[in-house]
């Protein structure tokens, strides 16, 4: 069976479990909360041996643009779906599967800018690996920080919606916002560090603006952190200096691959 299938039909299991969520977020009560699981996990399951055939290709690894973009998303639906068990996050995979199948509609697209590298240590590659894991935190904590924002304009607004409803309260909103945070920079911390010891030169011409950038995004997700605890931020300032954190992060991580790989 070739990798397309894998991935066709994992688009198709989120499709399903995107249909039933959204069924879910119409009424007061997850009456197809485990349809959602299981759809959700068959399309996981898909996802990880198309990911794996997408990646560990004949020429080498191939971390492309739309492959990494799909394997952040595939790690945000899992993370999503681990984290349900213990929260009520279920609500996130309303905006995180719509991503997920993006991903896997552009990795299916021919890209010839992106050659493929001969397998790496075992440095980088953990490396790599605990950067796409931070980077995949982090977008889960903008996504929290979304959902977050809709309700505190709703409530604002004295018109809340049914979605409203199924959300959890809006002060344990805010703690898991920043429960993600914390595990985030955490991660982050261990990819700079990392980067520090297994890459040659982290300041080389070809990856100081990623590095800078990566330093700036950590300078503010710590400032944010601090301002939680000294200064008491909620509400409207964390969702602003967590998004100005991703967004500065994203233009470290995918903005360089999307100059390389599809403006040149």
């Amino acid at each position: 069976m070739t990798a397309f299938y894998f991935g066709a039909g994992a688009g198709l299991f989120y499709v399903f479990g995107l249909i039933f969520q959204g069924l879910d977020l119409r009424g007061k009560e997850q009456t197809h909360k485990y349809r959602v699981w299981a759809f959700c996990i068959a399309a996981v399951l898909l996802h990880s041996i198309w990911l794996y055939r997408q990646i560990f290709v004949t020429e080498g690894v191939h971390l492309g643009l739309y492959n990494i973009f799909s394997l952040i998303s595939w790690q945000v639906v899992i993370l999503v779906l681990l984290g349900s068990v213990y929260a009520q996050l279920e609500n996130l995979l309303i905006l995180a599967v719509p991503v997920t199948l993006l991903s896997i509609i552009l990795a299916m697209l021919p890209n010839d800018a992106y050659q493929p590298r001969q397998l790496m240590g075992t440095g980088i590659a953990v490396h790599i690996l605990v950067s796409v894991l931070a980077y995949s935190v982090l977008s889960l904590a903008a996504v929290q920080a979304l959902l977050l924002a809709f309700q505190n304009r709703q409530i604002k607004q004295h018109h809340p919606s049914d979605i409203i409803s199924t959300l959890p309260p809006i002060e344990k909103m805010e703690s898991l916002l920043f429960v993600m945070l914390w595990v985030g920079i955490g991660l982050l911390t261990v990819a700079i560090g990392s980067g520090y010891v297994f890459l040659e030169d982290m300041f080389a011409q070809h990856v100081v603006h990623k590095t800078i950038l990566t330093l700036i995004s950590w300078i503010v997700f710590a400032i944010l952190l601090w301002g939680r605890y000294q200064l008491g931020w909620r509400g409207g300032v964390a969702i602003r200096w967590t998004w100005i954190g991703f967004s500065i992060l994203m233009l470290a991580f995918l903005g360089s691959k999307l100059v390389a790989e599809i403006v040149l």
